[in-house]
């Protein structure tokens, strides 16, 4: 069998051949062929389990999902500083920086950034964390990337006037575009850096009782299309990554990006096809993370999936089709894979 062995950050992988034999089975490590570039893997730990994570699995990418202010329903717990950024911490320590980028080798960090007059103070707890993560990062010679993805526009851009549900009111579109790099510019103002990537909308056909806001594929392109120009104006080195959804939806997709097509900056700055979750057979799996790996890269772009895997713990159950899952978009040419 063939055995491709990956490093995080900028290394690629490269073709030699090693056989090792075991009880008549060879493995083959090849060091040669250039595959893809693999930015990180990891996920959240729910439950405190560090050590599973560490051991077991050997994650390298955390995925930080922040939920609205006031919000404490179940299992909707933050997952990227110590505690919920609704608590008041603390939210790192010494100790714990040192856990999550020498020990774990966290690579990339997914957070929301806050529409909400209420959740202000949220992104204010949000600063010296990532501040510190960053700083541990070249400490300790890493390279953590941070992401971002919008979970609503501001409610006084939206038809129902609220930040949850309801849809971008149209012709907003390029007022999005702005806000959108303004808080492009305050984060690295406050953070010190430029943000790595930014998803106009998680989940864009979802409307749910939580930030959230339902598009169609024609306008989440024309935002991206009005985003794209205006991040380089900006003089912003930050990607967009698209459509960040579930992975059923890939007909949904591929209209956003025959959108964004005519515009050539719009098109080179959302450089980053993602999708969520997997699918529930093999059969579907494969063909779900072949359309997305060779459809990204025929267009130049990287498949990630942001927001993968679910279902229970048991081996039997979700952890073997994950496990089955993670082959195929090795297999594909994932570039970037977060669990959530």
């Amino acid at each position: 069998m063939n055995c491709r062995f990956l490093s995080v950050g900028a290394a690629v992988l490269t073709v030699a051949v090693v056989n090792v034999r075991v009880d008549a089975v060879t493995v083959t490590i090849e060091h040669g062929t250039e595959y893809q570039t693999m930015l990180g893997f990891g996920g959240h730990d729910p439950r405190g389990d560090v050590s599973t994570l560490v051991n077991d699995l050997g994650m390298s990418v955390h995925r930080a999902e922040i939920r609205p202010d006031g919000y404490n329903g179940p299992n909707y717990a933050t997952f990227g500083g110590m505690h919920p950024w609704w608590t008041n911490g603390p939210f790192y320590t010494a100790d714990f920086l040192k856990l999550i980028i020498d020990t774990i080798g966290f690579s990339i960090i997914r957070t929301e950034f806050y529409p909400r007059p209420d959740q202000a103070d949220m992104f204010t707890k949000l600063i010296p964390f990532l501040r510190a993560v960053l700083q541990k990062s070249d400490e300790s010679g890493a390279d953590v990337r941070i992401i971002a993805s919008v979970w609503t526009p501001p409610a006084s851009l939206k038809g129902n006037n609220s930040t949850t549900a309801g849809s971008l009111r149209d012709g907003q579109e390029s007022a999005l575009a702005d806000y959108l790099v303004t808080y492009l510019q305050y984060y690295k103002e406050q953070v010190g850096r430029d943000l790595f990537a930014l998803s106009p909308q998680n989940e864009p056909q979802i409307g749910t009782g939580y930030n959230s806001c339902p598009y169609w594929p024609a306008q989440l392109a024309e935002v991206i299309v009005a985003l794209g120009p205006k991040v380089k104006t900006a003089n912003l080195p930050t990607r967009v990554f698209f459509s960040d959804d579930i992975c059923c939806w890939y007909d949904w997709n591929n209209q956003v990006q025959t959108g964004i097509q005519g515009n050539r900056v719009a098109d080179s700055v959302a450089s980053i096809r993602a999708m969520h979750y997997a699918a529930d057979d093999d059969n579907g799996s494969i063909q779900v993370f072949q359309q997305y790996g060779t459809g990204a890269r025929q267009l130049g772009k990287q498949a990630w999936n942001t927001e993968f895997g679910n279902g229970s713990d048991s081996w039997d159950g979700a952890a073997w089709k994950n496990t089955k899952d993670m082959y195929y978009m090795l297999r594909y040419g994932f570039s970037g894979i977060v669990t959530g």
